[in-house]
């Protein structure tokens, strides 16, 4: 998997991942009316996840909404090769980590694998592929929600710190929206996290 940034002319900054990054940097420039101005794809990376979330968590205070930042294309670029670097450091130490964090954190809330899969929106054998050390086959929106069932940040998941679920911007959004829009809001992430799955 590529790690990707992009920049809409407006000077807002996407860092996502996908398989085929180009397809879905073309997907996104559609999505959006052809406003990309500049784009950045490293090279594949088994780290990739690890990578995303850590780049992202870099720029946290200039996130916007979801993957989208409001910081400088460079500076995004710069996180993503940063984060990338910490990421492949020790890969193997990393997963065999992440999955028993994963582990941990859904036994320590008695929680089944059907029941975190089922909100993670995967199936059981996939959270079984992730407790087997597979994070590679793990999606960042799935994590994400599997992350907050257990009560655990993404984050600390997959670098093991942070112990506790955190407010993520996106849950300050919604927490101002009244209940017909937050369902409306959730819809529609929905269906984008769809199509993004579609573009991998």
């Amino acid at each position: 998997m590529h790690v990707y940034a992009i920049e809409q002319r407006d000077g807002m900054v996407k860092i996502g991942r996908s398989r085929k990054p180009t397809l879905r940097i073309n997907n996104i420039s559609r999505e959006i009316g052809g406003g990309i101005i500049r784009a950045w794809v490293s090279m594949p990376t088994s780290a990739s996840i690890a990578a995303e979330i850590s780049a992202h968590d870099i720029l946290d205070s200039s996130r916007v909404y979801g993957e989208w930042f409001n910081v400088d294309f460079d500076e995004a670029v710069s996180a993503i090769v940063k984060a990338i670097d910490t990421s492949i450091a020790k890969p193997e130490k990393a997963k065999k980590e992440w999955s028993i964090r994963f582990k941990a954190a859904r036994t320590a809330r008695k929680l089944t694998q059907d029941s975190v899969a089922k909100v993670a929106g995967v199936s059981r054998a996939a959270i079984a592929q992730w407790e087997l050390g597979f994070s590679d086959k793990c999606d960042a929106e799935a994590l994400l929600l599997a992350s907050k069932a257990m009560g655990v940040s993404p984050y600390f998941i997959m670098f093991g710190e942070c112990a506790t679920a955190q407010q993520t911007p996106a849950d300050a959004i919604l927490a101002t929206l009244t209940e017909p829009q937050r369902a409306q809001a959730l819809r529609m992430l929905a269906a984008f996290a769809e199509l993004c799955r579609a573009a991998h």
